[in-house]
């Protein structure tokens, strides 16, 4: 997978609406997962990914699960594609989840670190 940083290439799109855009939405939420507070941090990027995640591995388990949010930020920092002033660049937490894998824990007690391609290294519990 290859990642760059930089500035974007700007373009100049014109949309056009045809009906009017709904004042609100209904996002479905089987597993009951919670909204993190970044807290005035600059972990936008380690919050919108935690949650893609929670998602996945939640329909994945059959259970709930969450991502250790905190964790995964600290890995962005400490291994450089964040820093606490500036945030991060949007595959930041991907570059982090592929080689370090990201804190998990479920409902039942499984826990472990998950790595983007689908390797899953359990330290308490097992799946299946």
């Amino acid at each position: 997978m290859v990642f760059r940083r930089g500035k974007p290439n700007p373009m100049k799109i014109k949309l056009q609406w045809d009906r009017k855009i709904p004042e609100s939405y209904k996002v479905l939420n089987p597993y009951n997962i919670p909204v993190h507070d970044q807290k005035g941090k600059n972990s936008c990027t380690s919050h919108a990914f935690a949650l893609m995640m929670e998602y996945k591995l939640s329909e994945m388990f059959n259970e709930r699960t969450l991502i250790d949010v905190d964790d995964l930020w600290e890995k962005q920092k400490k291994f450089g594609t964040a820093r606490e002033e500036d945030g991060d660049f949007m595959e930041g937490p991907f570059i982090i989840a592929e080689k370090y894998g990201v804190k998990f824990s479920t409902d039942d007690g499984k826990t472990g670190i998950y790595f983007l391609g689908g390797k899953i290294e359990f330290t308490s519990g097992e799946w299946g």
